[in-house]
């Protein structure tokens, strides 16, 4: 990693790439495999998020947390929990959830998903986006707070503060403030989060405005979140994307994300499924690869997984209208 942050420090530091990024050059992309087929939609489903919880799924519907088996159909539903964003840590049976006023809670769950605790996280700023990861006998839990204007639309309009900070737990009951991640008066968005090597590595996406052109940056800490080193630009704003997650691989850094590249201007409404690879340094090798998916657009990714045999994309459909949540599905390669 080091190679990469040395030789773009500077440049990706001073925000460079976004200010000057409107307007791009033309759409390059490629297209990766067979496409997808649908495996389930939930018409009107309203969610405003969504993950892969092991085989099942965790979304939340009508501001309640609700578990979804792999065909879609509802397992169980927990009104108490107000969810508009979440985050899992299936692993350890914890799903972390926010709701604005609510705040943010971390629920753990026993093997029949019967919720066995809840610790909630209260503030006096708006808390949206929350991630949480396990670091050695510690836990790091993210969420971003708001203070002043929420998502400005338009690039002359003061925007609010966003600070993505930072909290630790041993027990997921007490938590403590450890710091900021990062800070910008830019609408900073879809955090993920990999513990990797000794590192917390954080990836977010940075907005120009609500729904513009968005870069996304890379931050990284060896201490437990005392000091951050970054941010460092992974992709530059050729359109608005939306980061689903990012895992390690045989030869790097795969990061899936949607984004409006091939319809833009229309953000949610004109994203489509890509991803992009990345070297063990962060180098970028290549970018804007297109999932095929038998949805033409309006894919909004929220999750990916995969088995031995299959590939799972779980998305929203034209989020900002009909809101459906579906999964799409293809065969791995050479299976």
């Amino acid at each position: 990693m080091n190679k990469f942050l040395r030789k773009t420090a500077a440049f990706a530091a001073a925000g460079l790439i976004l200010s000057g990024a409107a307007g791009c050059g033309p759409a390059s992309f490629e297209t990766d495999g067979e496409p997808t087929a649908v495996s389930f939609r939930i018409e009107n489903c309203k969610s405003g998020d969504a993950k892969f919880y092991g085989e099942d799924i965790v979304t939340g519907i009508d501001r309640q947390l609700v578990f979804l088996d792999k065909d879609g159909n509802e397992k169980r539903r927990y009104p108490e929990l107000a969810t508009e964003w979440l985050y899992v840590l299936p692993e350890e049976k914890v799903v972390v959830f926010s709701a604005c006023p609510e705040g943010i809670g971390v629920a753990r769950f026993d093997e029949e998903e019967n919720l066995v605790s809840v610790s909630m996280l209260l503030t006096e700023v708006m808390l949206i986006d929350p991630t949480i990861v396990k670091a050695g006998s510690a836990y790091y839990l993210t969420a971003t707070g708001i203070e002043g204007t929420v998502n400005a639309p338009d690039l002359n309009l003061p925007n609010g503060e966003y600070t993505i900070h930072l909290y630790r737990s041993d027990n997921l009951q007490d938590w403590t403030r450890v710091g900021a991640v990062a800070r910008a008066k830019k609408d900073l968005e879809d955090v993920r989060v990999l513990y990797q090597d000794g590192r917390l590595i954080y990836v977010y996406e940075r907005e120009s405005a609500e729904r513009g052109v968005s870069q996304v940056e890379l931050v990284y800490s060896e201490d437990g979140g005392e000091t951050f080193v970054g941010p460092f630009v992974l992709l530059t704003p050729d359109s608005d994307h939306e980061i689903a997650g990012f895992h390690k691989t045989d030869t790097g850094y795969r990061l899936y994300y949607s984004c409006d590249l091939l319809y833009p201007g229309e953000s949610y409404q004109g994203s489509l499924p890509f991803y992009a690879d990345f070297d063990e340094d962060w180098h970028l090798v290549k970018r804007n690869v297109r999932i095929p998916t038998e949805s033409e657009k309006g894919l909004l990714l929220y999750d990916v997984r995969a088995d031995e045999e299959t590939e799972y994309y779980l998305c929203a459909g034209s989020y900002l209208t009909d809101n459906d949540l579906l999964m799409e599905t293809r065969q791995k390669k050479g299976k």
